[in-house]
């Protein structure tokens, strides 16, 4: 369950810049969030846009809330019957700017299958729990649990330590070719997209690691299921009756010593279906595939069968 409360300018200082200011609030998250976007930088001929944001949010990290070894927050390594069973609570705040260019020389007129993205984002994490406390630990068992389950939800520091806030600073940079046919309803061709993240230490508590991701997918148009007007028709097209297989490969990898927070989360809606947020794998590499028909039901109304699967390649103990 989540709620959305947001205001939108399309025409910031005359200038065609869109700005938002977006409060959500969810089961999982709470996120304040200021957004400005100009489309287009004056006097650029190649047409690079512009972004800029800054945010305040409370998450409580999917990582951590497993069904059978859910971690909670606990101050120290000392466990006592004193200790709650309160969530782990991530409050982020920060902010980022990026710049995207299509590479098509400039040309309004001419289709751009290739972009490109670079960027820089800046974010500090508290460990706190559900009532704003500050619990750098994590233990699956705070009353009754040893030592040696106790964990750092943050980034342990070289001489042992858990800070009680991690200071993330990242360079990105990615690439994108697109060539769907259509980029909301995809029936036929196909999309890919690498992109690199690279988090630079600004002092002790600040972790030095690298996050690579690859996607690729492709869409073959077809006609198997038939419940509609227009798909009964013989005469009909894609955009008529817009019926394909889609295949979808997503991989990705961490170099480097990195927070727990920060790694790959597999399972959930977004991820391997039928799996709960996190619920498959939490880990440094892995590899996921999809295939899935999508076909029209009844006006608005579309369905869709799937196959999802996905594998941590054996990382998930190289999660700290």
């Amino acid at each position: 369950l989540f709620a959305t409360i947001g205001l939108q300018e399309t025409n910031a200082f005359g200038r065609a810049w869109s700005s938002s200011l977006n409060l959500n609030f969810g089961e999982y998250s709470t996120t304040y969030n200021f957004s400005l976007a100009d489309p287009w930088i004056k006097g650029d001929k190649y047409r690079t846009s512009f972004r800029t944001n800054v945010f305040l949010s409370r998450d409580y990290p999917q990582e951590f809330s497993g069904e059978d070894n859910k971690i909670y927050a606990v101050d120290d390594t000392t466990t006592t019957n004193n200790d709650t069973f309160s969530s782990v609570v991530l409050e982020k705040t920060g902010g980022g700017f990026s710049f995207t260019r299509p590479l098509n020389g400039g040309d309004p007129f001419k289709t751009a299958k290739w972009k490109v993205l670079t960027g820089m984002n800046i974010k500090k994490v508290k460990m706190i729990d559900g009532s704003g406390n500050i619990k750098p630990y994590g233990d699956v068992t705070p009353t009754t649990g040893n030592i040696n389950d106790i964990i750092c939800i943050g980034l342990t520091s070289n001489d042992g330590s858990c800070p009680e806030e991690n200071t993330l600073i990242s360079v990105i940079a990615s690439t994108t070719r697109n060539n769907f046919n259509n980029s909301a309803n995809p029936t036929s061709g196909n999309k890919f997209t690498f992109g690199t993240e690279q988090f630079v230490s600004l002092g002790e508590n600040s972790p030095t690691f690298n996050r690579m991701r690859a996607k690729y997918a492709f869409f073959i148009p077809t006609k198997l299921i038939n419940l509609t007007k227009a798909c009964k028709s013989s005469n009909s097209s894609s955009e008529d009756c817009p019926q394909a297989i889609g295949f979808q490969f997503t991989t990705g990898t961490i170099i480097g010593e990195l927070p727990p927070y920060e790694s790959f989360c597999l399972g959930g809606t977004r991820s391997v279906r039928g799996w709960g947020s996190c619920g498959l794998a939490v880990s440094k590499s892995f590899v996921e595939g999809t295939i899935e028909y999508r076909f029209p039901v009844w006006r608005m109304i579309s369905g869709a069968l799937f196959v999802d699967a996905g594998s941590d390649l054996g990382s998930q103990n190289d999660v700290p």
